[in-house]
């Protein structure tokens, strides 16, 4: 039975269902409708419901980065724009970190108001990647950038749609700071499509069930996700963890950026305190913004707790940030933000470093880092036009207690963005893939090995071409847990023809010609327990899978394969540590 105030149960996963059908109708939408690669094959966008208390109704499990990041850019369209002067027809736009609570300028927003007969009930909001904003790269991908301005055009919360009227002066300014007009309009509208399409599957839902009984529903759906999110938290004994990580360095200077924070557990509640964290760095890998601060402590938080809940406001309630204004995590304007994903990768996994004294059977090791993205640009002259390409890439997981690290997949912040495929790379860029393959012996050796980096080699075949890339962990490698060994570092080489291999790790516009050699070679995970504890079974395997050479099985696992066969007598010598080791071959520096 169903009353206003107990809603059925029933109704309850139908109306949860129903919305993350919705959600999903409304993203197919916006992919399908978008121009850019980066949305269409890499899925970097998110769709979110919100109620008119900034509530996060629901949200698909998409881009983790953007699972916590929404809320705050709509709270300053909120700010902003009075209830009362929002209108059917309406659009919001946005980009800005500072004034309009964006993650970086990159990263658009699009809100709609959504009316019930004729009342302001709920706000649904879109966010994308534009493969370009302006600012001084192309890609607007400035790991050199030392303040904001350098990184692309700011946009404040305001209206580019008016009671269905588009304002044309608005969106001509916003389009005139890019380079890539017709793309971005094209991902501008898909963007608006995408929440058209929430709003009709919603105006659907209301036919069948009135407002006040769907405000007792998604209102019991979030007590239940904070209630749950809860019990897993009480699972951690109380206590204060201290965490570390750190970033190679900002992309202005050589030194390192330390991520040391606190998680505090007092019964239900969680809390991560940055106070220990340095002031906001001078290049833009050096700092996150606090939007992408918010949402990697909530992704963090919730891959060690209740994984399986519903994306809404209720998993953020047991949540407390404390993030210093001025800091790496939270930095005021007019610092660099752009290359941000390196910080929040690195207070992720300090988070899951603090907590692996806790919960050592729910973390995982380091994950790889590497380029992330690298972005491509120049003349396509066979189709007679300008072109960016922005290439994200995968490498391994670290490994956990029970199962070896997974490959090749985005980095978790990543979520379920991909690769986009050779093929496409091939047909839509003046590039050809020479190769994509993995690379053994770079997942982390341990009890659990970590998962494997990934090599990937491309021909330049335009006349010329400007690279932006900002690597990470060519210093800091992904970290082993529990005696688990470190995986490989990432590297990035390039070849114009006339010099040798050069080794590059952040760089803005680099210059190639025709014919050079891009070779970006993604990190490992790292592994957990110690190596020589793995079961020969599960080393031979990856030795026949061609993950791990011979000589690692030897020298790192202590396991001796001869024809293809495990040689238990000679391994059980080694692992006692009676047989001397064949002298190991040394590596190039990092690899």
């Amino acid at each position: 039975m169903t009353t206003v105030n107990q809603p059925d149960p029933v109704v309850v996963e139908v109306i949860r269902n129903r919305l993350a059908s919705v959600l999903f109708a409304g993203s197919i939408a916006l992919k399908r409708a978008a121009y850019s690669t980066v949305i269409t094959e890499a899925d970097d966008f998110s769709i979110a419901i919100f109620d008119t208390r900034c509530q996060l109704v629901a949200q698909l499990d998409q881009l983790p980065i953007f699972l916590g990041a929404m809320p705050e850019p709509l709270r300053t369209f909120v700010d902003k724009f009075s209830y009362d002067e929002m209108q059917p027809g309406d659009v919001y736009i946005s980009n800005d970190p500072f004034t309009a609570g964006g993650t970086h300028k990159n990263d658009i927003n699009i809100m709609v108001p959504v009316f019930v007969q004729g009342i302001l009930r709920l706000l649904v909001m879109s966010k994308a990647h534009w493969s370009d904003i302006g600012g001084k790269s192309p890609g607007s991908w400035s790991p050199d950038a030392t303040t904001s301005f350098e990184e692309g055009l700011s946009i404040p919360s305001i209206r580019l749609i008016k009671a269905g009227q588009l304002n044309q002066d608005v969106l001509d300014l916003v389009l005139a700071n890019t380079r890539l007009q017709t793309n971005n309009k094209g991902d501008l509208l898909a963007q608006i499509s995408g929440c058209h399409v929430v709003i009709r599957g919603l105006d659907e839902l209301f036919r069948k069930y009135d407002w006040e009984l769907f405000s007792a529903v998604y209102n019991t759906i979030l007590d239940r996700t904070e209630a749950l999110v809860r019990r897993h938290i009480s699972d951690i004994p109380d206590g204060v963890y201290r965490g570390f990580e750190q970033v190679d360095d900002d992309g202005v200077n050589s030194g390192p950026i330390p991520i040391d924070l606190d998680v505090i557990i007092e019964g239900s509640s969680l809390t991560v305190d940055f106070s220990r964290c340095p002031p906001q760095a001078d290049g833009a890998c050096g700092n996150s913004s606090y939007a992408r601060t918010l949402s990697m402590v909530r992704t963090a938080v919730r891959s060690l707790t209740a994984i399986n809940v519903p994306s809404n406001e209720g998993y953020f309630r047991p949540i407390r940030v404390v993030a210093p204004p001025g800091s790496v995590v939270h930095p005021v304007a007019p610092a660099p933000v752009t290359l941000g994903n390196h910080v929040a990768r690195a207070l992720r996994e300090a988070i899951v470093s603090a907590l692996s004294q806790a919960i050592p059977d729910r973390v995982v090791a380091g994950q790889f880092g590497g380029a992330l993205t690298m972005i491509m640009s120049g003349a396509d002259t066979a189709r007679n036009r300008e072109f960016i390409y922005v290439s994200p890439y995968a490498g391994g997981w670290g490994a956990g207690c029970r199962h070896d690290g997974t490959f090749p997949l985005m980095m978790l912040e990543g979520g379920r963005m991909r690769n986009v495929p050779c093929e496409v790379v091939e047909q839509l860029y003046p590039l050809r893939v020479e190769s994509y393959a993995l690379r053994p012996d770079s997942g982390g050796p341990g009890e659990w090995r970590g998962g494997l980096g990934i090599q990937t080699d491309l021909l330049v075949l335009a006349p010329e071409l400007r690279l932006s890339v900002a690597m990470d962990r060519h210093r800091f490698p992904a970290p082993g847990l529990f005696g688990g060994e470190n995986g490989a570092h990432s590297r990035l080489f390039v070849h114009d023809g006339n010099q040798d291999w050069r080794e590059i790790t952040k760089v803005a516009g680099y210059r190639l010609s025709r014919g050079s050699l891009i070779s970006h070679r993604s990190g490992g995970g790292g592994g957990f327990g110690p190596p020589r504890a793995r079961d020969p079974a599960r080393v031979l395997a990856d030795v026949v899978a061609g993950y791990v050479t011979p000589e690692s099985a030897r020298d790192r696992f202590g396991i001796v394969i001869v024809d293809g066969q495990v040689d238990a007598e000679n391994s059980k010598s080694l692992r006692e540590g009676q047989v001397e080791p064949s002298p190991r071959r040394r590596r190039p520096a990092g690899l």
